[in-house]
C-alpha cells in the first residue's frame, strides 16, 4: 500500500463519521428553521431568543431550567404552582453553560453550542470505539441509526444528552485503553450530568475485571481509581445534603405535578385502557395516545435489543445498556429521549441488520421522517419528551 493510499484511508476514517454527524444536524436544523419560519405561532412564555428563529426553538422546556441554573445556581425554590424545583437537574451541564457564557455572553447560545459540539465529538469517539470492536460498516450503520433515532433532536437542543454522551463515550474509549483514572473521571462527569451516568462507572468495573480475567488476586491498586467513577452523583448528593438537608432531593423533586404524575403508573394504565377501547374511528381521527405509544414501543424495542446485546456485545457495553434502560423505565413517558443515549442498542441493531440492507434502509427512512416530525414539534413548543 502506497503512502498516498494510506493517507487517503486515514482521512476517510475521520471524514465519513464527521460527514454523517454534520449532515444529520444540518437536516434537523434546517427543518427546525423552516418550521419556525413557515408555521411559527408566537409562544411568548417559551421564547428565550425572540426574533431568532434559527436558535430559539432549541431552548424549549428543560432548556429553561438549565438557563436558570446557569444564571442563578441552585435555589431549591419552585418557580410556579407545580412545585417543580431546580434541584431536579444535575449540575455539570448548567455549570458548563455558565463557563462558556462568560466567553460568548448568552447562556442560551452557550447551551446550544455545547450540545451540538458535544454531539459531534461523542459521535466521533463512538465511531472509533465501534469500529475497533467490530468493523467500519457496523460503525457506519450504528452511527446512522443513532443519528436518525426519532428522539435524537435532543442532541441539538439545550438538553443534557449530548454532553452526557461525550462523557460516556470518553469513559468507554479510555477504559478500553486501560487509562483507568481518566476513564473514571469521564464516568464521574457523566454521573454529574445525568443519574444514569453511574452506569458508565459500573461498566468500567466490568472492563477492569475482564482485564484481569475475573481473578480477584490479579486486582491491583489502580482498581481504586474506579471508585472515582461514582463520585459524580455522590458529590451532587453531598451538595444537596449540605445546602438543603436532602441528599435525595433530586429524586423527590420529580414527584412534582407535571413530572411525577405524567410518568405515573396510573397514566400508563390510562394509555393502555385507551387502546383497549379504541375503534378504527378513534384511530382515524387521531383520538389515541400516539406519542405515549411511541415511548411504549421504544421500551419494548429496548428490551429486545438489550437481550440480544448480551450475546452480541462486550459485557461492559451490555451492562451499561441494561442499567440505563432499566433506570429509564421509571420515566416511561420520556423513554424515547432517554433511549437515545443507549448507544450499544444501536450497535446491536446495526449488527442484526447487516445482512438485510433493504430493511436497514427502510428503518432509516422511517426514523428520519419521524425525527423530522418530532423536531418540528419540539422547536414549535409542543411537548415531545
Amino acid at each position: 500500500m502506497t503512502l498516498q493510499s494510506t493517507n487517503s484511508t486515514a482521512r476517510s476514517a475521520w471524514t465519513t463519521p464527521l460527514a454523517i454527524l454534520l449532515v444529520s444536524r444540518l437536516g434537523v436544523w434546517m427543518l427546525a428553521f423552516l418550521g419556525q419560519s413557515l408555521m411559527y405561532a408566537p409562544r411568548q412564555s417559551q421564547e428565550a431568543l425572540p426574533g431568532n428563529l434559527l436558535l430559539d426553538g432549541w431552548t424549549r422546556w428543560d432548556g429553561q431550567w438549565y438557563a436558570r441554573l446557569a444564571i442563578n445556581g441552585y435555589t431549591g425554590q419552585s418557580f410556579d404552582e407545580s412545585g417543580q424545583r431546580d434541584i431536579g437537574q444535575l449540575p455539570l451541564y448548567p455549570w458548563t453553560i455558565r463557563a462558556v457564557s462568560w466567553l460568548i455572553g448568552d447562556v442560551h447560545v452557550a447551551g446550544i453550542l455545547i450540545s451540538n459540539m458535544s454531539f459531534v465529538a461523542a459521535g466521533m469517539l463512538l465511531w472509533k470505539l465501534i469500529e475497533r470492536q467490530f468493523d467500519r460498516e457496523t460503525a457506519r450503520r450504528a452511527i446512522v441509526l443513532w443519528c436518525v433515532w426519532p428522539f435524537s433532536y435532543t442532541y441539538s437542543a439545550m438538553y443534557t444528552e449530548s454532553l452526557f454522551m461525550l462523557c460516556v463515550s470518553g469513559a468507554f474509549v479510555l477504559g478500553e485503553r486501560r487509562f483507568w483514572p481518566a476513564a473514571a473521571a469521564c464516568a464521574a462527569a457523566a454521573g454529574m450530568t445525568r443519574v444514569t451516568g453511574t452506569a458508565a462507572a459500573v461498566a468500567l468495573c466490568v472492563m477492569y475485571l475482564q482485564s484481569v480475567q475475573w481473578r480477584v488476586r490479579e486486582i491491583r491498586w489502580n482498581a481504586a481509581w474506579l471508585l472515582l467513577g461514582f463520585a459524580g452523583i455522590a458529590s451532587f448528593m453531598l451538595m444537596l445534603g449540605i445546602r438543603f438537608g436532602e441528599p435525595l432531593a433530586f429524586v423527590r423533586a420529580h414527584s412534582a405535578a407535571g413530572w411525577g404524575d405524567f410518568n405515573s403508573l396510573g397514566e400508563l394504565k390510562n394509555v393502555l385502557s385507551q387502546w383497549r377501547s379504541a375503534t378504527f374511528g378513534n384511530f382515524a381521527s387521531g383520538n389515541v395516545p400516539l406519542l405515549h405509544t411511541m415511548h411504549l414501543l421504544a421500551m419494548a424495542l429496548a428490551a429486545v435489543l438489550c437481550l440480544v446485546g448480551l450475546r452480541k456485545l462486550p459485557l461492559a457495553w451490555s451492562a451499561f445498556a441494561v442499567l440505563v434502560v432499566i433506570a429509564s423505565y421509571y420515566r416511561w413517558a420520556c423513554f424515547g429521549r432517554h433511549f437515545a443515549t443507549v448507544w450499544p442498542a444501536f450497535v446491536v441493531a446495526a449488527v442484526l441488520l447487516r445482512g438485510a440492507p433493504g430493511v436497514y434502509h427502510g428503518i432509516v427512512y422511517i426514523c428520519a421522517l419521524m425525527l423530522a416530525l418530532l423536531t418540528m414539534m419540539f422547536t414549535q413548543g409542543y411537548w415531545v419528551a
